[in-house]
């Protein structure tokens, strides 16, 4: 064979790895994925693991996480039906439900969690402001379920996410701030 022909053929088997690899994916068991082409979601999204097909060079592969999420809100005051100041840092646990849902209305996780910024600590919030300082206390089981299941029904399923559970932690030392009473749920720490 005449050298331009090794180059010729060295091209054209190039190009099929390039094909190849572009066209091929990889879903592990902990992740859905939904494929777009030109932006537009194609098809259903894919939930099962294994390797899959897509067209080369014009579909693109989201990934979204099928396990449990932690969201993780900051530390903060609020208050109590007496009107007594609780510091609190409530922590919450989610998952993607709906990827395809998902990906058209929030697109990514880090935007999830400034949504659920506001959903959950205004569920926690509200919860916590129908009880007295001593009935938070004496029952921390309930308030974290009954704030989970407010967040729940918030606007985090039209997102395609849902909120699986809540917990309060123990309030940290600031600045001058003497320790409040301890607040825990099955999110403690």
């Amino acid at each position: 064979m005449k050298r331009g022909s090794w180059y010729a053929l060295g091209t054209v088997a190039v190009l099929a790895v390039l094909t190849a690899s572009s066209s091929l994916y990889v879903v592990n068991e902990w992740e859905q994925v939904v494929v777009t082409e030109f932006g537009r979601p194609v098809g259903e999204p894919v939930l099962a693991a294994g390797l899959h097909l897509k067209k080369p060079f014009i579909q693109k592969v989201h990934r979204f996480d099928k396990r449990l999420l932690r969201w993780d809100g900051r530390a903060h005051e609020t208050f109590s039906k007496d009107r007594k100041t609780i510091e609190i840092d409530v922590t919450a646990r989610w998952r993607i439900s709906d990827p395809l849902k998902f990906l058209q209305s929030v697109r990514t996780i880090g935007e999830a969690h400034r949504r659920l910024d506001g959903i959950i600590e205004s569920a926690v919030k509200n919860t916590l402001a129908k009880y007295d300082l001593y009935e938070i206390v004496r029952s921390t089981n309930r308030l974290p379920r009954a704030a989970a299941d407010a967040a729940a029904g918030a606007d985090a399923a039209d997102a395609g996410a849902g909120a699986r559970g809540a917990g309060l932690r123990p309030g940290r030392r600031g600045r001058g701030h003497r320790r409040p009473a301890a607040v825990g749920g099955p999110g403690a720490r």
